[in-house]
């Protein structure tokens, strides 16, 4: 969830500082997503309806710390089934993570 630089300073990643400085980007969806605004993670992936698609978007951080939790506690257990390992409390507080809005 956390990068250093050579002082071993913590910063943020560089995409994550980029969307801060500059929130409007444009999501290129892939065949095996399925543009669903409103879903969750776990709601995202669909395989029976694929789409591709350039999405402009605007992102905004995730701050409430109960929101972050229980998207990081529904991401996490499958990096975790990939060889990622985690520390669910420190990717809570310190992860990088938006939320992407689609704009008209």
């Amino acid at each position: 969830p956390r990068t250093h630089d050579e002082a071993r300073t913590l910063r943020p990643r560089d995409w994550y500082a980029n969307l801060l400085a500059e929130p409007r980007l444009t999501l290129h969806l892939k065949a095996q997503y399925k543009l669903d605004p409103g879903a969750m993670v776990e709601e995202v992936l669909n395989y029976d309806d694929p789409v591709e698609a350039d999405v402009p978007c605007r992102a905004t951080p995730v701050h409430d710390q109960t929101q972050r939790r229980r998207i990081v506690e529904a991401v996490l257990p499958s990096m975790g089934a990939r060889g990622f390992d985690y520390d669910l409390d420190d990717w809570v507080e310190h992860g990088p993570m938006v939320e992407f809005e689609v704009e008209a």
